[in-house]
Formats: structure tokens, sequence, C-alpha cells
């Protein structure tokens, strides 16, 4: 299914990213297994536990009421966590569209290695367990509001998840409050900052402004130091402050919206990664 957002020759482009096997075979993975040696591993009835957390196979076969413990819930292969805020949304369409192109590329990638997909995008939480949720993942990314939302709220991920992987898709005025506790759901954490073709081609001069009240030209200099030179600076202590938080975290320049394609070249090391 192809539309503007995503054109079938992104598609094209993006069966030319060589799947990894960071996620291949997961179901086999040593996480997998060790899931599976936990299902095993059932306890006795105590009073207060739940009904449903009662094994009754196990019961049967040991003749005593045997329950599941709670912690085992299998380990998911990859949360994406979309920022959908004003600070990210608003004047950057080419930001937005980078976000999710971005977003459906790594999570088709992950579905077919056989890994579940969580999506975490603003306030709503998503997950999708099998490449035949490929057209509802799309579907999903495709039917986000581009009217400012909610920063990435962490706190909607259920306490007892856990994944390989997080990854995070903001902007450099993107907060980090949310994505603090990252570490606490998953073992790998990576950080793309989406930065917008107008904010990479910022004054390195002279900003002409206009006085919004008065309509008067205001020259300013920027000699001194140039507005590129001070976004750069700030970007780069953005990124400081996700490895702060474990993150493994870079900027990416946002190619123009029509140009699908140069969006899946450009990011090519990071899909693989």
């Amino acid at each position: 299914m192809t539309n503007a957002l995503f054109p079938k020759d992104y598609f094209a482009a993006l069966q030319q990213v060589p799947l990894n096997n960071r996620y291949a075979d997961y179901s086999n993975s040593a996480a997998a297994r060790a899931a599976q040696q936990r299902s095993v591993n059932r306890r006795e009835y105590q009073p207060g536990d739940p009904r449903q957390s009662v094994d009754w196979r196990a019961s049967a076969r040991s003749q005593k009421l045997m329950v599941r413990p709670q912690q085992d819930a299998p380990t998911r292969g990859l949360v994406l966590c979309l920022d959908r805020s004003a600070s990210f949304l608003l004047e950057s369409e080419d930001r937005d569209f980078a976000q999710r192109r971005l977003a459906l590329a790594l999570g088709l990638r992950c579905l077919q290695s056989k890994a579940e997909l969580t999506v975490v995008a603003g306030a709503q939480f998503c997950t999708f367990k099998s490449v035949a949720q490929s057209n509802a993942l799309q579907d999903f990314l495709s039917e986000l509001s581009t009217q400012p939302g909610a920063d990435v709220n962490l706190e909607l991920v259920p306490k007892s998840f856990s994944a390989d992987t997080l990854v995070l898709l903001g902007s450099p005025w993107s907060s980090h409050e949310g994505i603090a506790q990252a570490s606490f759901f998953a073992t790998r954490l990576r950080s793309l900052l989406l930065v917008s073709e107008r904010e990479c081609n910022l004054p390195h001069q002279k900003l002409m402004l206009q006085h919004a009240s008065a309509e008067e030209q205001l020259n300013v200099d920027w000699h001194a130091s140039p507005p590129q030179s001070r976004f750069d600076n700030y970007v780069e202590t953005q990124l400081k402050q996700l490895r702060q938080y474990g993150f493994d975290s870079a900027s990416f320049a946002c190619p123009p919206t029509a140009d699908a394609v140069k969006l899946i070249e450009s990011s090519h090391e990071f899909l693989l990664h």
C-alpha cells in the first residue's frame, strides 16, 4: 500500500538494505530460550495469586496447584519511541516525514526478523507481533496526527516489559524527561535527533528580521556567533545529555519530503545497526 508518505520507490529502496541478524530467528535466540526456560519454573500456588496465573497442565502433572511467575513475560525485540510534541512537529514537515519513514523501515525489519515491535508515539502505545501486521503498522504511522501531541511517555509501558533495543526518534528540541528511565526497559538504547532542512541551512553571518508589530526591518549581524554554529553546539549538547542516559546518539539531516529514496540511502548505516 503506497501513498505520499510511503511511495513505491521508498519500499524499493528499503529492499536494497540487507536484513541484519540482530533480531534474526528471534524465536531461537538466547533471550527467547531464557524466557521459555523461565516458563517451566512454576511454583506452588499461594493465597493472593491471580487466577489467570494458574498453569492447569503443570498443576495436573504435579497434583498441586501451580502458577506462572509474573516475570514470565517474553522479551520483545524493539521499542520505537516517537516524539509527537509541538517542539517536534511545528514548522517541520520534512522532520515529520523522516520520522515516520524511519519508524516504518525499522519496524518492518524487526517484524521480518520474527521479533515483536512496540511503538510509543507520544501518548499512544501499540504492539505488533508478526510480519502479518506490517500493513497495520503502516496504517498506524500514516494515521498519526500532524497536530502537536505529547512528548514520549514511557510510563505507558508496563513495568514488566523488556526489550532488546529501544530507539528514540526525536528532534534537538525534544524533552528527554520521558525517556530518562529507558534503560529499565531495554538493554540497548539508540537515539536519532532529526534536524530539519531549514535548521541545516541557518544564516552564517547576517540575518534579516522584521518586527512583528512595527513592521520595521532589523539587521542582525551574527558574524561573532553565527546561528549555524550556535545551533550545532546546541545539538551536540543534547546528544551528550542522551549519552548520559545510556543512549548511542547521533543527529540526522532530514532530506526533502519528496525524496523518500534519499532518506533510506542516507540512513543506510543506522538501519543496518
